[in-house]
């Protein structure tokens, strides 16, 4: 898991970290928290403003993963 975010940390520029409750990555970026849990195809992504959930979805590989927390990221950024 460490593995895996660092590797989205790098690709995002977000600090993502396991998360001490959910044991999964976890990030906070300028306008949204991150959070995701992985599994065989792929991943569940949740996205959260502090006023309303933003995305919640599967999303598939690695790369796809990446696109859509850039996506949010882009979109949400100055809202």
């Amino acid at each position: 898991m460490t593995d895996l975010c660092k590797r989205l940390s790098e690709a995002t520029d977000l600090r993502f970290r396991v998360d001490d409750d959910t044991c999964e990555p976890a990030a906070s970026g300028a306008a949204l928290y991150y959070w995701l849990t992985s599994y065989k195809d792929g991943y569940h992504l949740v996205a959260n403003s502090i006023y309303d959930e933003v995305f919640d979805g599967h999303v598939g590989g690695e790369s796809d993963l990446i696109a859509k927390i850039n996506e949010l990221e882009n979109e949400f950024r100055h809202v």
